[in-house]
């Protein structure tokens, strides 16, 4: 595969979407509303960052639609490997993290798109056709937030309690609180166990918490929450509609 993903005009075949999510019922929510487009179709699903990787090569997909949880990866490593390998291809994270902390550190890795699993399934369409038509799609608070940036000359303080650790302390928290042991966290991320607890102690200094188990604590109550904010299913907003 090149790295363009071939254009599309008027009359011409239909947009395939990749789904890349480790849930069945996402994956069917996903199918459904992209398959019920006239202009879109799944042309694969895949449930971590390698045999996706596998499926852009083989199958030329016009846009990844990628979770950041995954079986045996993480989605961040994901985007940033697509826009490496392929940087002309539409890549859109569809994640249940709060996108006050996700969705600058996707934009940064690459993504073209981002949103929150807890908005109604059906909008997706309307952000992946925006996506695939060369612009972004944000939510409006994202979006309120980004437009500040660019538009005032003052640095503006990230204050999200998480903000200050960098994209690979973010995943490594993340992972703890998600349950994995070191050594799970380092084959995922391909790094050694002694980088991992390097980054975790970096973790315990930058968010000021006393020992280890309480990093564990912590990751576990904001992962925790980061569920919470995601709470209507795709099936049942399915279902109601």
């Amino acid at each position: 595969m090149q790295g363009d993903s071939p254009a599309k005009f008027e009359g011409a075949q239909k947009w395939q979407a990749l789904i890349v999510d480790d849930h069945p019922s996402v994956q069917m929510a996903l199918r459904m509303v992209i398959n019920g487009e006239p202009d879109m179709t799944v042309c694969g699903v895949a449930e971590d960052a390698q045999p996706a990787l596998a499926m852009v090569e083989q199958l030329c997909p016009d846009i990844v639609v990628a979770d950041i949880a995954l079986k045996r990866s993480h989605g961040l490593d994901l985007v940033r490997d697509l826009h490496i390998r392929y940087p002309s291809m539409a890549v859109f994270v569809h994640s249940a993290h709060t996108e006050e902390l996700y969705a600058p550190l996707c934009f940064h890795m690459g993504a073209r798109g981002y949103m929150n699993k807890g908005e109604d399934v059906k909008t997706i369409v309307h952000a992946i056709r925006a996506v695939l038509e060369g612009s972004v799609y944000l939510s409006a608070r994202m979006l309120k937030w980004f437009t500040s940036c660019a538009m005032t000359s003052e640095t503006i303080e990230w204050r999200h309690p998480l903000g200050s650790l960098s994209p690979r302390e973010l995943q490594v928290f993340e992972m703890l609180g998600r349950g994995l042991e070191i050594k799970e966290i380092s084959e995922q991320l391909s790094l050694d166990n002694k980088t991992v607890e390097m980054y975790r102690q970096r973790i315990k200094k930058k968010l000021d918490v006393p020992s280890a188990p309480a990093v564990l604590r912590t990751a576990v109550l904001w992962c925790n929450a980061s569920a919470a904010y995601s709470e209507v299913s795709p099936v049942e907003t399915l279902k109601e509609g």
